[in-house]
């Protein structure tokens, strides 16, 4: 048995007036057409295949719309046996593709979309576009952020951080950049990677299994170097705990995004309905735990 790890991320469904003004969109007006038409009315032109939105549901006790996309590929697979000769890929028929999933979750009462992160599957801007081409107005995905407090190393006192994880390229711009810098610890962690010859890295710092945090006066100098030096960082993340919460928050780009895992066997292999439920799973725990955290959109 194999388990795989499944992105996901955020978003309001927002569009602009005349005035440029953001507002939410109509997404439940919207997700009822599509809801009435068959899906093979909902297709559309994507790279050498086509993306569908194969299959919807309307979940009226959680009040959640569900949605699962597939990308149509034309580029067969290979079906073979350890001990045959297989030497072509398995034909398809005009009509047949190969499909690469990405669901989506639209919570009606908080007007949050949750989608899946499936780079072999369909973009976030396709699902964008492919959302606008069944209304008049352009709909645009708009990240979920975290409050400007949890942007950075916070001084409240209930909130710790267990490990840092810092990921840079160009190092030699970077030891340009810390010459004014009194932080030791930030040419310490430069010093390192040079004298390795590595031009770019990745390094995470932690305090492991121990009830023990990182230094937060350090930490905080150490992420405001690479905050304020972002082309040449490449990530920058914290493990946070927050009043028995702990969270990994991504400080370069502040999105919201969660994680998942479903078991994949060849008897029992990925299915919409098995990573629906991990994702209804993992959106209860956010509205709770983290989603307080969270910019809320308003229309403006």
């Amino acid at each position: 048995m194999a388990n795989k790890k499944i992105k996901l991320y955020y978003f309001y469904g927002i569009i602009r007036d005349e005035n440029n003004n953001k507002k939410l969109a109509k997404l439940s007006t919207l997700l009822k057409y599509l809801d009435s038409i068959s899906s093979a009315e909902r297709v559309q032109e994507y790279g050498e295949g086509n993306m569908q939105l194969k299959k919807m549901n309307y979940d009226k006790e959680k009040q959640r719309w569900e949605l699962c996309f597939l990308r149509n590929i034309i580029d067969a697979p290979f079906i073979t046996k350890l001990d045959d000769n297989t030497e072509v890929a398995e034909a398809l028929d005009e009509d047949e593709f190969i499909g690469q999933e990405c669901c989506m979750i639209f919570d009606e009462k908080t007007q949050v979309i949750i989608l899946q992160n499936n780079r072999v599957s369909i973009s976030f801007s396709a699902i964008s576009k492919f959302l606008s081409e069944y209304t008049e107005e352009k709909i645009d995905l708009f990240p979920i952020v975290y409050e400007d407090k949890y942007c950075t190393i916070s001084d409240d006192e209930g909130i710790e951080y267990k490990s840092i994880v810092i990921g840079y390229t160009d190092i030699s711009n970077l030891i340009q950049l810390s010459e004014g810098e009194n932080e030791e610890s930030i040419k310490a962690i430069l010093k390192y990677g040079n004298s390795l010859s590595a031009l770019s890295g990745k390094i995470e710092f932690g305090v492991g299994r121990t009830k023990g945090y990182l230094v937060k006066e350090k930490l905080k100098k150490v992420v405001n170097f690479f905050k304020k030096n972002k082309n040449a960082t490449t990530s920058l993340k914290v493990k946070m705990f927050d009043n028995d919460n702990i969270r990994i928050l991504d400080l370069i780009s502040n999105k919201l995004n969660d994680s998942i895992e479903i078991s994949v066997t060849k008897n029992d292999p990925k299915a919409f309905d098995k990573i629906l439920y991990n994702m209804h799973s993992r959106f209860d725990v956010t509205l709770v735990e983290t989603f307080s955290k969270c910019k809320k959109f308003t229309d403006s």
